[in-house]
């Protein structure tokens, strides 16, 4: 076993990326009450934010086939309703 991350950040969902050189996940590490959407190499090196917001939860990341986005369940502040956003890697704009 191999501990990527290594700090008492809470992480949540993880996935492979399609190279299987990357994962991304969700977490609460800037925020205890929002996840936000991260990558990280498999070696814990290169590891940034892809999806933050001070008002909306990210959760249960897949990544696109061809690994350019990001598919994810968004919720606004207290909301039970969430909406699918797909996240560019590039540019980390999420749109719904």
């Amino acid at each position: 076993m191999t501990q990527v991350i290594e700090d008492d950040s809470q992480v949540l969902e993880v996935n492979w990326l399609p190279d299987g050189k990357g994962l991304v996940f969700s977490s609460k590490r800037e925020h205890k009450h929002r996840s936000a959407l991260y990558r990280v190499n498999v070696d814990g090196t290169g590891l940034e934010p892809i999806a933050v917001d001070n008002q909306i939860s990210f959760f249960f990341p897949v990544p696109s086939p061809d690994g350019r986005e990001i598919v994810a369940d968004a919720y606004a502040g207290n909301s039970r309703e969430g909406n699918i956003v797909l996240v560019d890697l590039t540019s980390h704009h999420a749109r719904v």
